[in-house]
This record gives structure tokens, C-alpha cells and sequence, in this order.
């Protein structure tokens, strides 16, 4: 049983920081936006931590997103796509809470009902489908936005560049 508390805390661990680097990528996604874009101050991004309120200003958190990338793309006199990451980011969202009302119901019929042997295996299979679910989206989301921000980088970077035209050869 110790080698199960190991296991399972490595894996918390584990998860605690791939959700680290996550936050502090996002973190740095709104740090290149310009500021009149934003729709949030990059440090809102950390809000995601708190238990709970997490849950729920993960969808404040993906519509801001979203919305700052809209900006961005408007500034930058580029086709705006449809709200690049919003659906990805919503999605993942509801599968958390999806997920998490799965794993409450499963504790609540643990605790609660003695007669429900079926039903525990069905909320467990349930429960960890949901989770591949949200880790799916999650993984998606992520990738969506960063290639959003590399290109708006990369936008930013050919803007600068254009005003510059060609150096002018002097002759030697």
C-alpha cells in the first residue's frame, strides 16, 4: 500500500508541475501581446490555482484569451479568425466540471450507499473517461494557443519590418 501513496503522489506532483509550466506559458502569452490588447492582466492567469474559484474563472480566464487574440489580430490589419482557442478552451472547461461532478457523485455513492455495487465501477470508468476527455482538450487547447501567439509573434516581427523596406546601396 505505501508503494500506491508513492506512486499516486509522484503522479500528483507531476501534474502539479506540467500545470505550472502551463500557467507561466500563458503567463508569457499575454506578456507579448501589446497592453491596449489584452483584455487581462497577464498575472490573472495564476487566479487558476485557487481551488474552486479556479474552476471557475478558468472560463473567464479562455474567453479573455480569445478575446486578447481577436484584438491582437484586428491591430495587427490581419484577418481575424473566430475567436482562435475559444472553443478548445471552453470545451476543456466543461470537461473538468464534468469531471469533477463524476468524482463526487462516485464519493458521495462510496459514502452513502451500501447497495450500489454496479454503479461505483460505472462512476469510476465515468470519472477517468472524462479525465482523458479534459486532458485531451487540454493538451489541444494549449497547442492552439501557442500557435496563435508564435504566429502573432511572427506577425509583429514582418510588421516591424515592412515600414524598413530595403537599404539603399550607396554607391562605392
Amino acid at each position: 500500500m505505501k508503494g500506491y501513496g508513492l506512486l499516486l503522489g509522484l503522479g500528483y506532483l507531476l501534474a502539479m508541475i506540467v500545470f505550472a509550466c502551463y500557467l507561466v506559458d500563458f503567463h508569457r502569452l499575454f506578456r507579448r501581446l501589446r497592453p491596449e490588447n489584452r483584455t487581462m492582466k497577464p498575472a490573472l492567469v495564476w487566479l487558476q490555482v485557487i481551488p474552486v474559484f479556479g474552476a471557475v474563472w478558468q472560463f473567464f480566464a479562455v474567453r479573455k484569451v480569445a478575446d486578447s487574440f481577436a484584438n491582437e489580430w484586428r491591430s495587427l490589419g490581419q484577418p481575424e479568425r473566430p475567436k482562435p482557442a475559444r472553443v478548445l478552451g471552453i470545451s476543456k472547461a466543461v470537461m473538468d466540471l464534468v469531471a469533477v461532478g463524476a468524482a463526487v457523485a462516485e464519493l458521495f455513492v462510496l459514502v452513502f450507499r451500501q447497495d450500489a455495487d454496479g454503479l461505483v465501477p460505472f462512476l469510476f470508468f465515468c470519472c477517468v473517461l472524462f479525465q482523458v476527455a479534459s486532458l485531451s482538450l487540454w493538451i489541444a487547447y494549449w497547442v492552439d494557443a501557442t500557435m496563435c501567439a508564435n504566429e502573432i509573434g511572427w506577425r509583429h516581427s514582418r510588421k516591424q519590418l515592412q515600414p524598413l523596406g530595403r537599404a539603399k546601396r550607396h554607391p562605392g
